[in-house]
């Protein structure tokens, strides 16, 4: 069986500023066989960064991780640089080297680099991704002798604070995703109230009818043997 893997890119461009880190957090719903592609690039200048981010699984827990697939890929020359490991969360950090990187989240098992005849989904399931992706200054390895020792400290001060703030951001959006499929859970739960309330609606509405209508049978029945009487 054959199956056609629909793309759709978004650009998301960000600006030659220089500022510390660029930012960029979304929750995305993708059908199965469909994939959502970003277009990274970086500003063009002399200033050496990363990119830096995760992923999340928000669908319901009982939903395998198994056929999504988050890849980073470069633009240029189409090398893979990051391929995830059917994980429910997922965190990355690359060297920007390239103009162009492609950051894909694909619900399907075909992969970046896919060949002939796509293999049938697992379970045919919508899956709710979350993904943060940020880009941040990293320091230059260029010092002089006389600096090293100072320049060293300061990079492992400096990756030491990227890291904890990796970890913060994570966590904050590990909330953040907690929040929303908390209000997936609400939105079922009050469908499943709304059916549940329809339902015994309805069941009383037909129990007073069929009480009625044995009323009404008792009083006629009653009449005639009166009257027969």
């Amino acid at each position: 069986m054959s199956f056609s893997l629909q793309r759709t890119f978004f650009w998301c461009c960000l600006l030659s500023l220089r500022s510390t880190s660029y930012s960029i957090s979304l929750v995305l719903t993708i059908e199965a066989y469909d994939e959502e592609c970003f277009l990274i690039r970086p500003p063009q200048d002399d200033i050496p960064r990363v990119l830096a981010g995760s992923y999340e699984l928000i669908s319901d827990e009982s939903l395998s991780a198994e056929p999504l697939l988050v890849y980073i890929q470069d633009a240029s020359t189409d090398n893979l640089v990051f391929e995830s490991n059917n994980q429910v969360r997922e965190s990355f950090e690359i060297q920007l080297q390239s103009k162009r990187y492609w950051i894909c989240i694909q619900n399907s098992k075909f992969g970046p680099n896919h060949v002939g005849e796509e293999p049938e989904h697992q379970d045919g399931l919508t899956r709710q991704v979350g993904l943060h992706y940020r880009v941040v200054t990293s320091l230059d390895n260029s010092s002089s002798e006389g600096e090293a020792l100072v320049v060293t400290k300061s990079r492992e001060w400096r990756d030491q604070s990227r890291r904890l703030e990796q970890t913060m951001t994570e966590l904050v959006n590990h909330h953040d995703y907690i929040k929303v499929r908390e209000a997936n859970h609400r939105i079922v739960t009050e469908k499943t109230f709304n059916a549940v309330l329809l339902w015994t609606v309805l069941e009383a509405m037909v129990v007073v009818g069929v009480a009625a209508g044995q009323v009404l049978y008792f009083r006629r029945y009653l009449e005639k043997k009166q009257g027969l009487l």
